[in-house]
């Protein structure tokens, strides 16, 4: 029933892991991979301005010429690692849609994971809550490298709610709701309710994405699929 999203999803995230993991040996992606969870967590520790890159390649345990070989600056880093945490989201995504999933369950259920996940992305939630280190940094990184990154989510989300809405959109429309969809999603990551403890993240996951399907006026006659129910258990164990 799903296979074609299913398939758009796994081809979104075999192209963010060639973007995230080049074709390289295993002693060079090793590498890579040192790098990569080094600057993470500096990054979550000190920050964007106070991580050097001696500091990085001190963390990984490699020559400071070794990280050059890899990244042509700071910058590159932050983008790659942040390219890594959407990664890990989207890996989550993929593992829970299944093929008797409705599109509209796929459409929910790429919500709510996009909510439950975004209080484990401390370097996406960083960028759009507004940090200026973070913001400064991706000023400095190449423009097609952004545009890369930015237009397979696009693509991905464009293909999912073309299924859910029984391709009766156009693809202009299609693009608009699609930037929508995430501009509205990345809003969560600066809700106090995202971090917070008074609701229950996945409590407020299945809610938003209620809203977003149905609207403000009809979110309340309405019922979650029976089918997400194993979803909905898994997830709420995530939470503290």
């Amino acid at each position: 029933m799903v296979i074609m999203t299913t398939g758009k999803f796994e081809s979104f995230s075999n192209d963010l892991e060639a973007f995230v993991w080049p074709a390289e040996d295993q002693k060079q992606q090793a590498k890579r991979r040192r790098i990569l969870f080094a600057a993470s967590e500096l990054f979550i520790q000190l920050g964007y301005r106070k991580t050097s890159i001696d500091a990085i390649a001190k963390r990984a345990a490699l020559a400071k010429g070794t990280i050059y070989l890899y990244y042509g600056n700071k910058a590159e880093i932050v983008l790659h690692a942040i390219a890594l945490e959407k990664l890990t989201h989207l890996k989550q995504l993929v593992e829970h849609i299944r093929d008797d999933l409705t599109p509209e369950d796929v459409l929910r259920t790429f919500i709510v994971v996009a909510v439950v996940m975004s209080r484990e992305m401390p370097l996406t939630a960083s960028l759009l809550r507004g940090d200026q280190e973070i913001s400064f940094a991706m000023q400095e990184v190449a423009e097609p490298l952004k545009v890369a990154v930015g237009t397979m989510r696009i693509d991905a989300v464009l293909e999912l709610l073309d299924d859910a809405t029984n391709h009766e959109l156009s693809r202009t429309r299609l693009k608009i709701l699609s930037h929508t969809l995430v501009d509205l999603l990345n809003s969560v990551f600066m809700s106090p309710h995202t971090l917070g403890t008074e609701i229950p993240p996945i409590k407020y996951a299945q809610n938003l994405a209620d809203v977003l399907i149905y609207g403000l006026v009809n979110s309340n006659n309405r019922q979650s699929s029976d089918a997400l129910k194993p979803l909905y258990k898994k997830l709420s164990k995530r939470s503290p």
